[in-house]
């Protein structure tokens, strides 16, 4: 919570609480203080015996330089200001101060002479001296302190404001222990059956805008403090029973040693007999613990329990001084500590049941709610409608607004209290929607801000709906007008339909340019021939061109007397340029015959209005008919003619386009030469990219990963395809023998197998098998004749597309003749190969006719999410649609049998089967697969076949578009050679990073087009040729990082979008532009823009480097024409 909007909220309340201060007796203002049992006031009585019972507590400290934050109306002041040599108050209310100068200067001259006060918030105390004040008090003021820090800050100021000695007494804390016995009081108090009680405190519990503490905060405050020596924690006193003395306490900071310590007292629990006031008659303290406390029992309407006040009273009575205190272990109860002494400084009156610690001060209190949903409860909102009324409601129709006022009122009334518009009926009362006396204020101040009418704070009061408050503010608005008359006023007739706005956006959004941007605009329109109005044009192009992505943006000036002017706009081109184009565009259209005297009406592609001081009524209705985005702005000028600022409102957008606006206006007047396209855009806090998790994550090669799972689980499905049934001991034998096979054939690291089966069983066995010899897998719709070379193909066709490459079947004895390994080979394999790594390359395919390798590093990576994420999916079935997915389901086979899942495959049915969604959904729910990988268009053919997958926790789906509703989304992208796994479209996986970054290579804000590129050793591609072809200095992730080009444009916010038709302008790739060979200290070495920053750990390169690098890329070209290999060992 932002606590400056808190206070600031607090400070909004209390202005206008405290408005007519003045009229009010000095000392007997309590305006504000009800109930919140009902809303009614506090009796009169009441809050005097509250008054004087703090004033007592008080005076008991000896005050005679005070100082008291949050003076309010002066309730203490009034009563010991008197008694001391200097008064000093402080308060948020700039009309509460002014009230009480006031009435100090009407009174005494004596008091007058020795009080100070000032307008400032409780955390504004550096300027006051130091060592200066014997007292400090906040009385009934930390509970609207926005958090636990706010106070500690303002704890901590006040103490070092004490002189030697001297105290500081906060007042009226609110009990956080019996916060959730009073949430139900109040609850109880509105009406509710017993069954709804709980949730209407929980409501109430989740919406609470004030401040509640244990007292363990305060007894663990000298740990932060240690000038504290002494924390007194006491009950409040009064023989009344309200919130006041049930639910708050007061606490005494002393910095003077205690002479008495009260947790040394001796102990007697309390029996519910008579008491011996005679057990402290030797001097030591006594300590009658865990008294019942009447005040509670009363609250909750049941007999029992003990008055504070009347024991304390019967102890004084038998000699003794006494004290009563919270019960550490039950708030629900008392501790009432006796002792002799009567100038004693008593220490250790409450004890908690542990020792309280300031490490962490948080748990110590609750957290206040915002105040804009602070007010409105579960029971208000359904009293709002109640079932009751829904007859009456549908015979007659809703009660409509009769005029404008009451329709701005219910808007003000559902603004205060947190309920949508259309629920706050015109004939219910504020307080029974869930309003209250400090929500009251609110509203009267937002009345007075919006209607320019000044109502008292008791008009809710007397006038307490929609209806009846509208008409008072009606009538006291024509009271106030000109005596020439009242305006002519119309009512709405019944039913009348408003226009539809053109987006869902609520309301307009204000804007505000400052004066030093709007000089600098005035300048730059100076400098080139146009005025500021085509200024703040061109900067609305420019942003929408930016936040489409469109390269070029239709402008039609609306003028009288002639078609509209249309101009381009290129988005690479900078702000200069576009000045001058918008000028043309004015300067033609201002030319027809009565555009002169005409409101200049800009249209965006006719869906944009921009009005620069014209008739806002007159835009607004255009606006209503024709477009969907509005910009009105307002030029301001100081009285010598200097630039003011720029006021306005967007409608149809959000606040971000009115922030962005701002913030390429003040970017453009800085910097007018730069490219549009590098204007920065992103807003404080907004996300620089989607970032998955760092984690670490074993190296294993995938081969000894599918070894284990026959030693873990030998006897276990491992693979179920129609009526064919492998267990992991049975697929890895064969695996094992083709590997071997495979190896004698010349498989190794780096070196190709090409695998042409159908789905089968002998199609699994054939990628473990490649898998584990460590060579790279070409699944059967992989790289065509003119790709890679293939040492070996697997398949049950008699012969291969590639001449005198090696055949082997699927299974022994059925090799193509001459291809049988001897028994050296099969042992060893070829001479000279190496052992399987883990950065071996594990596939080389095809994507968009792009090649594509991919090492295992993506495949660990999901092997360890999964187990960590979705644990049910780990081990548990796993059915596969292999058909259609750009590796034909190898990383998905691989995968499975990796982490030990029992994997189905469903076989391709034959085309007269007539095979239909539903169907394949049925044998999907018949294998209890727990997890599903398809294509896309599959996944959501098969999810919304109707058929019941009660089964399925995990869907993974290869290509962009899938929904899974209900259940968490794998997809698998491909850029690049790349592959990216995006967590339900918006998450990366582990350790894998999504950047959208502007021509500059600065990040976009979400919602902007930009070129995507991606990051993280979790790709699984860094090792490989097509992938490292489009690496990249990585300007945002640290030291030496890089990150793939993927050439696609991409827009973040709630998912990842692709935009295949937005062109952007490719920093790395832009005609006529220059780039400096960098080099990292690993030795990679890039290309970089240049005039733009070089990322950290990177240098440029000097000629031999460039030299180097020119013989390295002849060198690689050179042998990607003729080598049989893919991948490196880089």
């Amino acid at each position: 919570m932002d606590d400056g909007r808190q206070v600031s909220g607090w400070h909004e309340i209390y202005q206008e609480l405290y408005r007519d201060a003045a009229e009010a007796e000095f000392g007997e203002n309590f305006a504000g203080w009800d109930s919140s049992y009902d809303g009614l006031p506090i009796p009169l009585e009441e809050m005097r015996q509250w008054r004087d019972a703090t004033v007592a507590a008080v005076r008991a400290l000896r005050p005679r330089r005070m100082l008291e934050i949050g003076v309010g109306s002066g309730l203490l002041m009034s009563r010991l200001a008197s008694d001391c040599e200097e008064y000093w108050g402080t308060d948020v209310s700039e009309a509460v101060v002014q009230a009480l100068r006031g009435q100090l200067a009407a009174g005494p001259l004596e008091l007058a002479g020795r009080v100070r006060l000032e307008a400032a918030p409780a955390d504004r105390l550096h300027h006051l001296p130091a060592g200066h004040f014997d007292t400090v008090v906040i009385n009934s003021v930390i509970q609207y302190f926005p958090g636990v820090d706010y106070l500690t800050d303002v704890l901590t100021q006040a103490v070092l404001l004490l002189a030697p000695g001297g105290s500081v007494f906060v007042g009226d804390v609110r009990d956080l222990g019996l916060l959730p016995r009073l949430h139900r009081a109040i609850a109880a108090g509105r009406g509710l059956p017993d069954t709804e009680l709980p949730a209407a405190a929980a409501l109430l519990a989740e919406r609470e805008p004030e401040l509640a503490l244990a007292p363990e905060y305060f007894t663990a405050l000298p740990e932060l403090l240690p000038e504290i020596a002494c924390v007194d924690v006491r009950l409040k006193s009064g023989p009344f029973h309200n919130e006041l003395t049930r639910h708050r306490y007061d606490v005494v900071l002393r910095t003077a040693e205690p002479t008495l310590d009260a947790g040394a007292a001796r102990v007697v629990d309390w029996s519910g007999g008579p008491v011996d006031w005679e057990q402290a008659s030797d001097g030591t303290p006594l300590r009658l613990r865990a008294v019942p406390n009447r005040r509670l029992h009363t609250e909750a309407g049941t007999d029992g329990g003990i008055e504070p006040d009347e024991l304390c009273a019967r102890a004084e009575q038998a000699g003794y001084q006494a004290a009563f205190t919270l019960t550490g272990a039950d708030h629900d109860c008392f501790d009432l500590v006796l002792w002799r002494d009567p100038e004693a400084v008593v220490g250790g009156l409450y004890l908690p049941t542990e020792p309280p610690s300031f490490e962490d001060p948080s748990r110590y209190a609750n957290v206040p709610a915002a105040l804009d949903r602070a007010h409105a409860t579960a029971p208000a909102a359904a009293a709002a409608a109640p079932a009751s009324d829904a007859g009456s409601v549908a015979e007659s129709g809703p009660v409509l607004p009769r005029s404008p006022y009451d329709e701005v009122v219910r808007e003000l009334f559902a603004e205060v209290l947190a309920l949508p518009r259309p629920s706050v009926p015109l004939d219910r009362s504020f307080f029974e929607l869930g309003g209250h006396s400090l929500a009251s204020a609110r509203l009267v101040g937002r009345i007075r801000a919006v209607l320019d009418v000044s109502l008292g704070m008791r008009s809710v009061y007397d006038a307490p709906t929609v209806r009846q408050l509208a008409d008072l503010v009606q009538a006291r608005a024509r009271a106030a007008a000109a005596p020439t008359g009242s305006r002519d006023e119309r009512e709405l007739p019944p039913f009348t339909p408003l226009p539809t706005p053109a987006t869902d956006a609520t309301g307009p959004v204000p804007l505000r340019v400052d004066a030093r941007t709007h000089r600098a605009l005035a300048g730059l329109a100076r400098d080139h021939g146009v005025t500021v109005r085509m200024a703040l044009h061109a900067a609305l192009v420019a942003l929408l061109a930016r936040t489409t992505g469109h390269r070029s943006v239709p402008v039609g000036l609306a003028v009288p007397a002639g078609p509209p002017v249309l101009l381009t706009v290129e988005a690479e081109r900078d702000f200069t340029d576009l000045l001058a184009r918008v000028r043309t565009a004015h300067l033609d259209a201002y030319a027809r015959p009565l555009a002169a005297t005409a409101p200049v009406v800009v249209r965006l592609g006719f869906d944009v209005d921009l009005d620069v001081d014209a008739d806002a009524r007159e835009a607004r209705e255009a606006r209503t008919d024709e477009a969907g985005l509005g910009v009105e702005l307002t030029e301001e000028w100081t009285e010598g003619g200097a630039p003011a600022g720029v006021n306005g409102q967007v409608y149809g957008a959000d606040p971000a386009f009115a922030a962005r606006l701002v913030r390429l206006l003040a970017a453009a007047a800085a910097e007018p030469q730069r490219p549009l396209d590098t204007l920065g855009l992103r807003l404080p806090d907004e996300p620089v990219a989607l970032v998955g998790a760092t984690r670490t994550v074993p190296r294993t090669p995938v081969a000894a990963l599918l070894g284990m799972q026959a030693l873990l689980t030998p006897h276990e499905p491992a693979l179920t395809v129609g009526s064919t049934v492998l267990t992991h001991l049975e697929l890895d034998t064969r695996s094992a023998a083709l590997a071997q096979r495979l190896r004698a054939a010349g498989a190794a690291p780096g070196q190709v197998v090409a695998v042409r089966l159908p789905v089968s069983a002998d199609l699994v066995v054939a990628y473990a098998a490649v898998a584990r010899s460590g060579a790279v897998c070409c699944p059967p719709n992989g790289a065509s004749v003119a790709g890679p070379r293939p040492v070996a193909v697997v398949t049950d066709a008699p012969e291969a597309p590639w001449p005198d490459v090696p055949v082997l079947g699927p299974a022994p004895g059925v090799d193509a003749p001459g291809t049988e390994p001897t028994a050296g080979q099969a042992a060893t394999g070829t001479p000279g190969t190496r052992s399987p790594r883990a950065t071996d390359p594990l596939l080389v395919t095809a994507v968009d006719a792009d090649p594509v390798t991919l090492d295992a590093e993506s495949l660990r990576v999901l092997t360890a999410w999964r187990s960590a994420t979705v644990p049910g999916t780990a081990g548990g079935a796993r059915a596969l649609l292999p058909e259609g997915t750009v590796d034909h389901g190898f990383l998905d086979v691989i995968d499975a049998l990796a982490s030990g899942a029992a994997l189905h495959l469903r076989p391709q049915p034959e085309p007269e089967a007539g095979d239909t969604a539903a169907d394949t959904a049925r044998w999907l729910a018949a294998t209890g697969a727990v997890e599903l990988a398809a294509p896309a268009a599959v996944v959501n053919h098969v999810l919304g076949s109707g058929v019941d997958l009660p089964a399925l926790a995990l869907v993974t789906a290869h290509g962009a578009g899938a929904s899974a509703p209900g259940r968490t989304l794998l997809e698998h992208r491909w850029y690049q050679g790349v592959r990216l796994t995006l967590v339900d479209g918006a998450t990366p996986l582990w350790n894998q990073t999504v950047r959208v970054l502007d021509a500059a290579l600065q990040p976009v804000p979400p919602g902007v087009p930009g070129s995507l590129y991606l990051a993280g050793d979790g790709l699984g591609a860094a090792s490989c040729d097509a992938a490292a072809a489009q690496l990249v200095p990585d300007p945002h992730g640290g030291p030496g990082a890089r990150m793939v080009r993927t050439g696609r444009v991409g827009r973040l916010g709630a998912a990842l979008d692709e935009l295949p038709d937005v062109v952007l302008r490719d920093p790395f790739d832009a005609p006529d532009s220059l780039y400096l060979p960098v080099t990292d200290p690993l030795g990679h070495r890039s290309l970089w823009p240049a005039g733009t920053p070089l990322p950290e750990g990177w240098t440029a390169a000097g000629p031999e480097d460039v030299r180097d690098a020119v013989r390295d890329t002849l060198a690689q070209q050179a042998s990607a024409a003729s080598a049989d290999t893919v991948g490196s060992d880089r």
